[in-house]
């Protein structure tokens, strides 16, 4: 299980995707989040923080975030 932002970074590095500005936001809300949550919540704390990320590009990264644990 990945315990930090750069942990995170560099995971996402090594799986040869690109750490774009909406990836960073889309990591920094997750690990913002207390306890279990939905990509519903996930987009609404998101909004309410004032960081705009697309519902299909957090879809598109789920199975990445499930690996990275």
């Amino acid at each position: 299980m990945i315990q930090n932002q750069k942990e995170f970074e560099d995971f996402i590095r090594d799986k040869g995707c690109r750490l774009t500005g909406e990836r960073l936001k889309l990591i920094d809300g997750i690990r913002r989040m207390q306890g279990h949550f939905n990509v519903d919540l996930l987009l609404s704390f998101l909004k309410k923080k004032g960081r705009k990320v697309s519902r299909d590009m957090v879809y598109r990264n789920l199975p990445i975030l499930l690996e990275a644990g």
